[in-house]
């Protein structure tokens, strides 16, 4: 579509553009096709009318194309974004991001998943099934599936169980647990106490981004920045935080971090899948993390 527009423009052709994903499939696995086809070219300013295609009754289709459409209409502003004066990477064709590996982050790693179970009273075995890891008693081992998170944020919480062998716990730093596999988080007016020698994460966002902070992350190769965003227009300041950092040259693995309040389910999940789903469709991230009251 991006390919289109651009040749259209070019050969002065202003007709109105549909936009439609053809029997993307049903249930969560069609919404999230329709938004990650949808929703991301909306929010780059494509689209007249859209048509969601799933492989369900008509009448599920109507409100999933309503919600993709409403989040543009109503949205009350945005913090403004700085222009780009040269894009550093082709939008028409897929080409990953180059970053350094940290850990099991970056690199030739594939994109991995960080749960948030920092607002749990308190964490135990059980919490971690949905999230793809079942303890066996009689085998006293625990079982994988396929679809397993990579990292726990923890917060201010602590573990007090052995955890899986593959799975890392990612621990605000003033109460880090000296424990394998732990690691510690750091706030952006943290900076000066990272340890430059040890695997890290540190939140950033694009205002961060100053010519100090810069610097500092040049000396950091063992970071990994945690981008999050408080802009309605989430994706596209997200998108440009990666053009800064390509720009500025640095190789630091990056965690897209995105929060959703006040949401319902179906609206998390187009509103995630557009906004995550377009940056990885561009090759931009190492990383997912979603934070939502659900």
């Amino acid at each position: 579509y991006r390919l289109l527009v651009k040749t259209m423009m070019e050969e002065g052709m202003n007709y109105p553009l549909h936009l439609g994903v053809t029997e993307a499939g049903e249930a969560e696995d069609g919404r999230i096709k329709s938004a990650v086809g949808i929703g991301t070219l909306l929010e780059d300013g494509l689209g007249d009318t859209i048509r969601v295609s799933l492989t369900e009754e008509p009448e599920a289709e109507i409100p999933v194309a309503l919600r993709l459409v409403d989040r543009n209409n109503n949205r009350s502003g945005d913090t403004p974004i700085p222009a780009v004066e040269d894009l550093p990477y082709d939008p028409f064709f897929r080409a990953r991001q180059e970053t350094d590996r940290v850990e099991m982050i970056g690199g030739e790693e594939v994109p991995r998943v960080v749960c948030d179970l920092s607002k749990r009273e308190k964490i135990l075995p059980q919490d971690l099934v949905p999230i793809g890891y079942l303890y066996s008693e009689p085998q006293d081992k625990w079982q994988v599936s396929d679809q397993a998170v990579d990292f726990l944020f923890v917060g201010d919480r602590s573990i007090d169980f052995a955890i899986p062998g593959m799975l890392g716990v990612i621990q605000n730093a003033k109460n880090l647990q000296n424990n394998n596999r732990h690691y510690p988080f750091y706030s952006i007016g943290e900076i000066k106490l990272i340890d430059k020698k040890m695997p890290s994460f540190l939140a950033v966002s694009l205002h961060d981004l100053t010519d100090p902070i810069i610097s500092n992350l040049e000396r950091m190769p063992k970071t990994v920045l945690v981008l999050k965003t408080d802009n309605e227009h989430s994706y596209p300041e997200q998108r440009r935080f990666f053009v800064s950092c390509i720009h500025k040259g640095l190789k630091n693995p990056i965690l897209v971090k995105r929060t959703y309040s006040e949401c319902q389910k179906d609206q998390l999940l187009l509103y995630a899948a557009t906004d995550l789903g377009g940056l990885q469709i561009d090759g931009l991230g190492d990383g997912i993390w979603i934070e939502s009251d659900l």
